[in-house]
Order: C-alpha cells, then structure tokens, then sequence
C-alpha cells in the first residue's frame, strides 16, 4: 500500500515538472505562462483586397465580426462571453497597387485592451467579414467577391496581478478562402496567432477579397448623345483618312482583341457593347476575344459594358492601300504605339481608369504615285543597278568575243 502510494506521488511530481518546463500551466481552460505572460494588446487582422491593373482603389471601409461560440470548449455558455464590436480597415485611392504585386494589404485593428473579460477563461468566437456594399455610379458597375473565409478564434484570458488580460490567442480556419488560392485550404489544424510576423510573412488570420469594375453600357444616340469623355471610358477608336474624296469614302477594317483580367470569374458571360458613331443603332453585342469592325473617315468605334484591367490590341486589317497609318492615343494614362514588326497593329495595352479615357487614333494618307515611287525607290534603284550590271556583262563579253576571232 505504501509503495502504491509513493508511486503516485512520483508519477505527480513527474506530470508536474513536465508542464513547467514547457512553459505552460493550465488553470480551467486557460493558458498561463509560468515565466509571465505578456499581454496581446491588438488582434491584427490582414485583409488583402485583389484588383486588376488599370483600377483605382475603390474608398471602402471593410468589417470583420465576431460572433460567440463557446466558453471553455462549453458552447452552451456562448451567452456569457463579451461583445467584442468589429475590426476594421479602410482603403482609398491612396492605396496603390505596387509593380508585380496582386494585392493590396492592410490591417484591420481590435483593441484587446478595453474589454470587460469578466473572468479567467478561453473566450472562443467565430469570425467572418461582413457584407460588402457596391457604389453606385452613373459610368461604372462594381463587382465585389466576398471573401468566403470563416475562422475559430479563441483568447486566453489569464488573471495577472488585479487586471485581466489576453496571454495567447489560437486560430482555426473552417472555411477556406476560394479567393486567396492554394494559400488558404478548406480547413487547418489550430495554430497559436502570431501577434508580430515577420516582414512578408502572414499571421494565418487573412481574409482576401477581389475587386472588379466595368464600364457600364453606352447608349448611342437619342437626345443626349454621349460625349467623347464618356465614349473614352470603355475604349474609342477613331478613323481618319487624308486624301482625295474617293478615298476618304473608302471603308477601312480592323480588329480589336480585347482579354478580361484574371480577376474576373472565368464563367463571366457578359458581353461587350459596340456601336459606331456618328452612325445611330442599336449596340452589337460581343464576345471577349477577337472583335472585327469596320469604319469611314471621321468615324469611331465605341466600346463599353467592358471590365476595366482588360488587355487589348488594335489592328488595321485592311487600309484600302493607304500609308502606313500614323498610331495615337492613351489607356490607363500611358501612350499608345505601333509595335515594331507590325506597323499597324498597337502593342498591349490595359483599359484603365485615367481622365484621359482609353482612346486609339489611326490616321492613314491615300497613297499617290509619288508616293509609290519614293515607297518603291530602294527595289526601283536594286532593279536598275541590276540591269546595268547585266548590260555591262554582256557587253565585256562581246568585246571580248570579237577580240578572239580577230586573232585567229
């Protein structure tokens, strides 16, 4: 019976040491640091908003809300547990998006310090953003992608001295965020919060939301036409033609291939809104991708119902033997050019959300003689120089010929 006895008490002593040297010692539910805790003050919540080249940050204030689960893993007590308010941020124009990067990040702030605890316990909520509210705008649609996340949170509230505070915080995702990617799976084990990360590094408690807008659709016509400011705000193409009457009657063809941003959902089926001007109807209806059309001088296309942070090219298909085209214009406040193998096609460019609007201009001159001439000139010269050369070659080997038969 005594060596029971001792046994048990050895077996106690052994249990005892094993929870001092890691640290920690449990009271209830809660985790007290044997070498004094220090307190968590904040909770830092990171947001990442994901928006495509070309979009100004929309000013927008995000909400992240904490809705009770349990008290000391006893769901039943969930009613005791204190109201925590909401975290948030706030984003604006200010906030830019940096070269090679997909997302813009923030911290959204609690402060641990002004909560009424009530008493030593594990305090478990469940956390989500809330809802996001559109703008609305007479020019712009937004579309916002909530970030589906859905996290456990659970404070450590250990009693030091007379005042309560917050000596760790533990994590669980339960619903993955489909819009972080593969860096937010459907589920993980509990992780202990990281209050300080490193520069580049993440906490765990992330919430990742993708931010869209599009050009809404342009009316032709009626008793208030549209405006060159607004025709710019999708893209605008505009032909000029210099040159004799005829010429100018002429109708020249192109082709605009226009991509949607990765941002945007890839079962998105809305389509792209075309009309020509001054020419009234009814806008055409158009698949992203390639996009053919037609014009006369003085006239422009006019493209809308299109996701800004698209990628376009333009190209003169067919310049009814006109010049090489003269190429201007802006999108997303930077020029636009000719690429240089293919005169009359433009480089890349993304439609943004500059003041100057997204606009080409392709300006072509009827081609004269005079011009064919001097277009011609270097083969012209290569011609001649050949027929010279023949001719001289011919006539060295007749001299040389007649020379032979005087000598026999």
């Amino acid at each position: 019976m005594k060596k029971l006895f001792l046994k048990k008490v050895a077996a106690s002593v052994v249990a005892l040491l094993t929870l001092v040297s890691s640290g920690i010692v449990w009271t209830g539910s809660a985790a007290v640091s044997a070498a004094d805790p220090q307190p968590i003050t904040e909770l830092k919540i990171l947001k990442k908003l994901k928006l495509p080249a070309g979009v100004k940050t929309p000013t927008k204030t995000f909400s992240f809300n904490f809705k009770p689960y349990s008290f000391n893993n006893k769901p039943e007590e969930k009613n005791s547990l204190p109201n925590l308010g909401s975290a948030t941020v706030e984003y604006n124009a200010a906030d830019i998006l940096e070269q090679n990067k997909t997302t813009i990040n923030k911290d959204a702030k609690l402060d641990l310090t002004n909560i009424n605890w009530g008493k030593p316990g594990q305090f478990t909520y469940e956390i989500e953003e809330a809802a996001i509210t559109p703008a609305n705008s007479t020019d712009y649609e937004e579309k916002w992608t909530k970030s589906p996340a859905k996290y456990l949170i659970s404070f450590f509230v250990v009693k030091k001295d007379t005042k309560l505070m917050v000596s760790k915080i533990f994590i669980k995702r339960e619903v993955a965020d489909a819009n972080d990617g593969t860096d937010s799976p459907a589920q993980q084990a509990k992780v202990e919060y990281n209050p300080n990360p490193k520069t580049g590094e993440e906490n765990g408690l992330k919430f990742t939301n993708i931010y869209n807008k599009k050009v809404k659709p342009i009316v032709p016509g009626g008793q208030n036409p549209p405006d060159e400011t607004k025709q710019k705000k999708g893209l605008r193409i505009e032909k000029k033609a210099e040159g004799s009457d005829l010429f100018k009657a002429q109708i020249f063809e192109f082709k605009v291939h226009i991509t949607k941003p990765d941002t945007v959902a890839a079962d998105d089926d809305s389509k792209i809104k075309y009309f020509c001007t001054p020419e009234s109807g009814n806008p055409t209806d158009n698949a992203y991708g390639d996009i053919t059309f037609k014009l006369k001088n003085d006239q422009s296309g006019v493209f809308s119902n299109v996701w800004l942070g698209s990628k376009v090219t333009v190209e003169e298909t067919d310049a009814q033997g006109g010049t090489t085209p003269g190429i201007e214009g802006k999108a997303n406040g930077i020029t636009i050019e000719a690429g240089e193998n293919t005169p009359f096609k433009t480089k890349e460019f993304i439609l943004g959300e500059d003041k100057d609007g997204n606009y080409v201009l392709y300006k072509n001159k009827e081609q004269t003689a005079t011009g064919v001439l001097l277009d011609n000139l270097p083969f012209i010269l290569i011609a001649l120089l050949a027929v010279i050369g023949i001719f001289f070659f011919l006539k060295n080997r007749k001299r040389k010929q007649n020379e032979a038969q005087h000598r026999f």
